[in-house]
């Protein structure tokens, strides 16, 4: 190649500020919390992608912890709380990252990084279950639950939940923590709509069914509800898709 078109090659810098624009204009644009999740994970993506983490080298990862913090504000030296609050997350996942790679050795990062959470979450499961994947379509969490409430379908259950939070505004608004909802009301109508499921909503589902429900992560099991018996089993994943994601633990049938 020669100097001249190397010289008319966009640079990494550029790039980068490229994508920040990008992804400022797309989150202004967001709806909801959810939508500015999936919008985060998507420039993320694109950012480690041009910062060559793909390539399997640890020195990019810590090319792109390091990345300089001008490419991502107009003020470098003003750095807000929310920028703070990133860059410590960036970092850690940079560490993280660096750990699997000693564990995965070569290959396609995003890949190996997957592999390696199920394998962790498999290892958790008792045996004679199995993941069963869920449709990726925003209702996974309420969808896998139902594999266990046959009675219901996914949009019963959200009325369920809905109507459950409704009733018990009291007992559970103070554990409300999210900015995007003016009001507990807001919140409960997000659940019946079009929300994604969480701890909230595990812990009423627990209560609403009367059954403990489990959630194998990579690095743990959480538990909601003290029922006795057998009880409801999901797998939660941070890199199975471009956000987090359920799916349902059922027996396995041969």
């Amino acid at each position: 190649m020669s100097d001249t078109e190397e010289d008319s090659k966009p640079s990494r810098r550029a790039e980068l500020k490229k994508l920040q624009f990008q992804k400022s204009q797309e989150l202004k644009k967001a709806k909801n919390k959810n939508e500015k999740i999936f919008i985060e994970d998507k420039f993320s993506k694109f950012e480690t992608d041009l910062l060559g983490v793909s390539n399997y080298a640890c020195d990019k990862i810590d090319e792109q912890a390091s990345a300089p913090q001008d490419l991502y504000s107009s003020s470098p030296r003003e750095t807000s709380r929310s920028q703070k609050k990133k860059e410590e997350k960036a970092l850690r996942e940079s560490e993280k990252k660096r750990e699997i790679l000693a564990q995965v050795g070569d290959g396609s990062f995003e890949t190996k990084v997957r592999d390696s959470e199920i394998i962790a979450i498999q290892s958790r499961i008792p045996n004679g279950f199995v993941i069963h994947d869920i449709p990726a379509d925003g209702d996974c969490m309420f969808s896998s639950i139902c594999m266990y409430l046959t009675n219901l379908t996914h949009q019963e259950l959200r009325n369920e939940i809905a109507n459950y939070l409704e009733q018990h505004e009291d007992e559970l608004s103070p554990f409300l923590d999210d900015e995007d909802v003016s009001s507990f009301g807001e919140y409960v109508e997000s659940v019946r709509s079009n929300r994604w499921g969480g701890q909230m909503e595990l812990e009423a589902v627990s209560r609403i069914s009367n059954k403990k429900i489990l959630v194998y992560t990579s690095s743990n099991i959480l538990e909601f509800g003290e029922a006795d018996g057998e009880p409801i089993r999901l797998s939660f994943h941070e890199h199975q898709m471009t956000s987090n994601h359920y799916n349902a633990v059922v027996i396995r049938f041969e």
